[in-house]
Formats: structure tokens, sequence, C-alpha cells
């Protein structure tokens, strides 16, 4: 059974790259349609790099096309990424959202549910590169600064900015239509 995903979406939108963050705004926008090569996660929480607003890549795709406006937020979750399979990819199912997605570079996912999309993506698997990389993500503790609602985008950026939010800012939908 396919997940279906809402038409609408929450998105927190800046308009000009010069824009203080607190000028950004809450849109519900149409749900994008993913062209080739592109991929469409349903979020559900997102965080952001404060010098995000700086980054060409923000303000004009690949093709050099102005992309106004842009929607920043590129850490995303809503999908799980297996890297070990066995027993670590049986036990990320009960993780997963209804319409979320489990994406193993190791094994097929079986699966076991069938309101969540799973995806074989692997070209030639290395399991010693495999291993490393699980040992590093293991590695890995983010620091949380804050958690809030994306109507709370535009505050707590500018805070951020301005070097009042240690660690990373999260931001989870504040309607139904954001997923």
């Amino acid at each position: 059974m396919a997940a279906t995903l809402p038409s609408l979406m929450a998105a927190l939108l800046a308009r000009e790259q010069a824009q203080p963050p607190d000028r950004m705004t809450l849109e519900e926008r149409e749900r994008p349609e993913p062209g080739i090569g592109d991929v469409l996660i349903q979020v559900g929480a997102a965080s952001f790099t404060p010098t995000e607003l700086q980054w060409p890549s923000t303000w004009v795709d690949r093709s050099g096309r102005d992309r106004r406006p842009t929607i920043p937020g590129h850490e995303v979750s809503g999908t799980v990424f297996d890297l070990i399979g066995g027993d670590v990819l049986h036990r990320s199912w009960p993780m997963v959202r209804p319409g979320g997605s489990i994406v193993s570079v190791v094994e097929a996912p079986d699966g076991e549910r069938s309101d969540v999309n799973n995806v074989f993506f692997v070209v030639e698997p290395n399991g010693d590169q495999l291993t490393e990389l699980a040992r590093r993500i293991e590695t890995l503790r983010p620091v949380v600064g804050t958690v809030g609602t994306l109507s709370d985008g535009p505050r707590v950026w500018a805070e951020k900015v301005a070097g009042g939010i240690p660690g990373k800012v999260v931001l989870t939908p504040s309607s139904p239509a954001a997923g």
C-alpha cells in the first residue's frame, strides 16, 4: 500500500538573501513534485545551519536558476537510513511513522509494514566501508539547543544567528498540512 502525502505543506520561506531571519514567513505551499534525480521526503522535523541563508546553493540550483522564495532547513528527519542490516534493520520499523521510509544500503527491507515505504539502495556494497561508516555514526552525539514549531522558525533562527542558542535548533510541523 503506497502512502498518500498531503497536497499542501507548511514552509518557512526566505525571499531575499539579505533579509534578516526574523523576516521569514510561514506559509502553506503546494507539495513539490520531484524531478529526475530528486527525492521527495515527508519531513517530520527540520534543523538549520545559521549561515544557510548565505550559501549560494540556498538561492540558486545547480543550473543557476533562481530558487526564490527558498525554503531553508536542509537537515531533515523523515527517513531511516539503515547502514548495518540484520537486527538493526528489523528494529528500525517501529521508529518510522506511517508514510515514512526505510532505506537500506545493506539488504532489501522486507516490508514488515505496508504503511512505510522501503527501498534497497546500493550499487556495490563494501563491508569494510559500511563498517567504518557505522562506527562513525555511533560516535555522533548532536547537541540540541532548542526545539520549537515551524511557526517559531523566524524567531529562533534570528536568535541562533545572534549566538543565543548553542547546538541544533529543531523545528517540528505546526499545522496538519506540514505532515
